[in-house]
């Protein structure tokens, strides 16, 4: 998990900083996504897509749920 998170880091970080326009809301994303791939990682399949953009799927997913949560109803 560790070299995980020192490998893609810095790109989820940036893409999901990109989407939610918040340096401390994209941190806060950033870190739920590394948490929930402990769970969700059994469920990548290495024939279908690669790795790094299995992970930006995930972490667009957490920054659009990240901004409708936000939103104001």
């Amino acid at each position: 998990m560790r070299f995980l998170y020192l490998r893609y880091a810095d790109n989820v970080y940036g893409y999901v900083c990109s989407i939610v326009r918040d340096e401390h809301e994209a941190e806060d994303v950033t870190q739920q996504i590394f948490a929930k791939l402990l769970t969700a990682l059994q469920r990548y399949e290495p024939r279908s897509v690669p790795f790094s953009a299995w992970i930006l799927r995930i972490a667009h997913n957490a920054a659009i749920d990240s901004m409708r949560a936000r939103r104001a109803v």
